[in-house]
């Protein structure tokens, strides 16, 4: 009857890609140059280069979940470091 089963989303992803896709993304924060932070877009870019898809409104929500702040924030700091 089907009581008490919850039914797989076909949408859910795979925490281990989810895993991956952050790291991804959070190396290339890593290693982007200080002064000049990639846009969500420019990273959108990037991981689709390397046959990672992504909306550009999802790459903003993984790297909100890492902590990592925008592209314009990420510049402020830079400027503040010189």
């Amino acid at each position: 009857d089907g009581e008490g089963r919850s039914c797989p989303c076909p949408r859910a992803p795979d925490q281990r890609l989810l895993a991956a896709f952050k790291a991804q993304l959070r190396h290339l924060i890593q290693g982007e140059p200080p002064g000049k932070p990639y846009s969500d877009q420019a990273l959108v870019t990037v991981l689709a280069d390397r046959g990672i898809k992504l909306a550009r409104r999802t790459v903003a929500k993984y790297r909100d979940q890492l902590g990592i702040p925008g592209s314009a924030q990420r510049r402020r700091m830079a400027r503040l470091r010189v």
